[in-house]
């Protein structure tokens, strides 16, 4: 018999279409704070995961920056250049060039 068949339960409730809820009926991993968890509900499990995603989204959000920081330097250079042309102009010759390139 190993350690985890004496944990029992896991002691999360469930609530999946229901106010009232349901014990998750896996069996328990590991014991946190005394209280009986399976992988699933985990504290620490849960809190590793969702500190990954957190990061995983700092990094995209980093890389969206640099790219709307390069957009933004071009937009400005282009602007200098075509001063003299309204900006809703440059918009819409942008968008004629952009649908150009995708039909290639």
């Amino acid at each position: 018999m190993s350690q985890n068949e004496n944990l029992g339960r896991c002691s999360a409730r469930v609530y999946a279409g229901s106010f009232t809820g349901h014990p998750c009926t896996r069996n328990a991993k590991v014991l946190r704070e005394g209280k009986p968890y399976c992988g699933t509900h985990d504290p620490v499990a849960i809190a590793d995961k969702r500190k990954a995603k957190h990061a995983q989204w700092d990094q995209e959000a980093k890389e969206k920056g640099i790219r709307w920081a390069a957009e933004e330097k071009r937009r400005k250079a282009i602007q200098q250049l075509c001063g003299h042309i309204p900006t809703d102009e440059l918009d819409q010759y942008e968008l004629v060039r952009k649908a150009g390139d995708s039909q290639q």
